[in-house]
């Protein structure tokens, strides 16, 4: 059997289940309010500073505007908020600073500071084509400035140059049309860099500069090392450094380098010249 409850008193206890109710929504839309704020609007995430080492301080103005031209939610978070930076956020940089190798960024919670450590490309040589003028390359292989008229291609050791002259010099008919390269393309692997110093220490050593390395397209390892006498040696750098030094040094006591015009020794144990 039930109790009988007055109505009045059913009225008070409804009203007191809708009051907790609504106090509970409002804690929880307080709560949710009190996070939202925490985590988009809370100005100690704001960044307040930018430091750059490695690069000109200057570029810290630029990353700034990066930041500013950012939308999160269409706009209405602030775009400057140290949750929402990220590295990709930087990634155009490459494009206007090819000479820029990496960027490394941390974050400052603390002191609400963003932190780039930069680190830019070191050349490696020179990069020729045909039509298209020099560029310098890095020691990865990639080209990222125009080399203007003031710096000596000398000055940076290693000078490739791939163009049809290749074909030219050993008096062939073949010739294609080459590629066009843009800066940040990969024109010379690391490993064929390193392969191609060793050489030009080689000839150094024996008294024939090497003026340039001269390839068909850069597709082969085949190259023209073309000496500052006139001379050119043709050679395999997929042979290997060592394997090819040796024959080089077997015929360099019954050769003038200085007065060849030709020497070929990209077959193992055959050396041709003229």
């Amino acid at each position: 059997m039930k109790a009988y409850v007055p109505q009045h008193i059913r009225i008070q206890e409804t009203r007191r289940k809708c009051l907790r109710f609504s106090f509970f929504i409002i804690l929880v839309v307080l709560s949710v309010a009190g996070v939202i704020y925490g985590i988009f609007f809370n100005p100690k995430l704001l960044v307040a500073n930018i430091t750059v080492s490695g690069f000109d301080q200057s570029l810290a103005t630029q990353l700034q505007d990066t930041l500013r031209a950012k939308k999160i939610l269409k706009g209405l978070v602030p775009s400057n908020n140290l949750l929402f930076v990220e590295k990709d956020d930087f990634a155009s940089f490459s494009n206007s600073y090819p000479e820029i190798k990496s960027i490394v960024m941390s974050k400052d919670y603390k002191n609400t500071n963003l932190s780039f450590d930069i680190t830019t490309r070191k050349p490696g040589g020179v990069w020729c084509g045909e039509g298209e003028g020099c560029f310098i390359f890095d020691t990865d292989g990639v080209i990222y400035a125009k080399q203007e008229a003031s710096i000596a291609s000398s000055s940076l050791g290693l000078v490739i140059e791939d163009s049809n002259r290749f074909s030219t010099l050993l008096s062939t008919v073949e010739g294609k049309e080459m590629p066009v390269r843009n800066i940040l393309d990969a024109v010379v692997a690391p490993e064929t860099i390193l392969t191609f110093k060793n050489f030009l220490t080689f000839f150094e050593g024996v008294g024939t500069p090497i003026k340039t390395i001269i390839r068909r397209g850069g597709n082969t390892s085949t190259a023209l090392f073309e000496t500052k006498y006139g001379g050119v040696f043709l050679i395999d750098s997929g042979r290997g450094f060592e394997e090819t030094k040796r024959e080089l040094t077997a015929i360099k006591d019954k050769l003038n380098f200085k007065d060849i015009l030709y020497v070929d020794v990209r077959t193992p144990g055959r050396v041709y010249y003229k």
